[in-house]
């Protein structure tokens, strides 16, 4: 997998595969296995922790230290996806207001 060849879009929902779920009115996420492990081996050299997979749970600090990261990491992703939603809907509707207004000249 070459993640170069990738939009930023299907690399983001390949890494954490967001699946929103109802819950009390509240929405929950609920990031894949594999997007864990991925996670992982993302934040291995982010953090310098030259650590196992095993270690990293092991080792009461680093454990923290690896679901603050995750837990940052999940901020950017939603914000990047927000960010793009409104981009997404900006165009859409300058698009649909340029027809229109082409149409009406």
């Amino acid at each position: 997998l070459d993640i170069k060849l990738l939009k930023p879009t299907r690399i983001i929902l390949y890494i954490l595969r967001i699946n929103y779920q109802r819950s009390r009115g509240n929405y929950m996420l609920r990031p894949s296995r594999t997007s864990k492990l991925l996670f992982l081996s993302l934040s291995r050299p982010l953090t310098n922790i030259a650590f196992t997979s095993k270690m990293l749970f092991t080792t009461q600090l680093s454990a923290a230290y690896t679901v603050y990261i995750y837990k940052l990491y999940l901020n950017l992703i939603i914000m990047f996806k927000t960010i793009q939603i409104i981009i997404h809907a900006i165009l859409y509707v300058k698009y649909y207001f340029f027809i229109d207004y082409k149409r009406k000249s």
